[in-house]
């Protein structure tokens, strides 16, 4: 649609931004892209009981242990992922390659985490029509020490 020009701007997640580019040619397109307006935060959520299961707890540590690992890898080390990621993904690698840039792999627990999370629960009180959340209350979601117990390692 992009391409014949049914639709005159696309807003969407990589690989599609970067197929329709191709698709129209790129001499044809404009990117504007803004870092600080859009931002995903991945969350890996568990329950108390199982974090003081020591068997337990030990196998969510090793799964972030893991996952820290994989991103430095992802950052620092990319060429090593690029095919595994195409055939899972079933997108060519060389499409990989290009938006890889466009992808921020920095793991770990943001500084501000409780006060996006407190932004974040202002907008869904509103829509889900409950009350607010306080800033004591959310915190109590964020618990660093599984990581901290995988960094350490």
């Amino acid at each position: 649609m992009f391409a014949r020009g049914a639709i005159d701007a696309i807003g969407m997640w990589e690989p599609i931004v970067e197929l329709a580019i191709q698709t129209a040619g790129r001499e044809k397109v404009v990117v504007f892209q803004d870092k600080s307006v859009y931002r995903e935060i991945y969350s890996l959520y568990s329950t108390r009981s199982k974090l003081e299961d020591p068997e337990r707890r030990a196998s969510i540590v090793e799964f972030v242990r893991g996952l820290v690992k994989m991103q430095k890898v992802f950052e620092g080390e990319p060429e090593k992922v690029f095919g595994r990621v195409a055939a899972a993904s079933k997108v060519e690698e060389g499409v990989i390659r290009t938006v890889w840039k466009d992808h921020s792999w920095k793991g770990g627990l943001p500084g501000d985490l409780v006060d996006f999370l407190v932004e974040e629960d202002r907008y869904l009180a509103r829509v889900e029509n409950r009350a607010v959340m306080t800033k004591e209350e959310i915190e109590r979601f964020v618990d660093p020490s599984v990581l901290k117990e995988a960094l350490a390692a």
